[in-house]
């Protein structure tokens, strides 16, 4: 029996993909894709949205990504990463020890697109001592490291 509804369109199809994604570069394969496809306002608050409150870890850290390589200086993209980089959901166990933590990719971003941000090195200070995820807590610990090996580059 044929089906009512209409054909999902590109842009309905690859969020779709997005959504279904099972590895982070599945994730991130689709919201490139998005943005290419989209590179609008619509794409924008799509991201935003996602990035908070997607139901799966790798849609929310592919998303998180993409908001803070395309858009990082539109109001409070910074503020969404760093809200997921403290309190995004995902927490490791014993059937997910590989899984990305969109926590982990959030610090990562943060990192890369706000490193003169006054409140990146606070959130890595807080990171290395107070996530619930071992791997998080040493890679911010790694990026804590890097940073101060950056600054003092930058003063020799």
């Amino acid at each position: 029996m044929p089906s009512d509804s209409p054909p999902l369109s590109k842009l309905e199809r690859l969020k779709q993909g997005a959504l279904d994604a099972t590895t982070l570069s599945e994730a991130r394969y689709f919201v490139e894709a998005i943005i290419a496809e989209a590179p609008t306002d619509g794409t924008l608050v799509w991201l935003k949205t996602y990035a908070q409150y997607a139901p799966t870890a790798v849609t929310r850290a592919a998303a998180v990504e993409g908001l803070t390589e395309h858009w990082p200086q539109v109001f409070n993209v910074f503020e969404i990463a760093y809200k997921c980089a403290i309190g995004d959901p995902f927490q490791r166990n014993g059937h997910n020890g590989d899984a990305v933590n969109p926590r982990a990719i959030a610090l990562e971003a943060i990192c890369k697109c706000y490193p003169e941000e006054r409140r990146t090195g606070f959130l890595l200070c807080d990171r290395a001592e107070n996530d619930a995820d071992p791997q998080v807590r040493d890679l911010a610990k790694q990026l804590m490291d890097e940073r101060l090996d950056q600054q003092v580059e930058s003063r020799a």
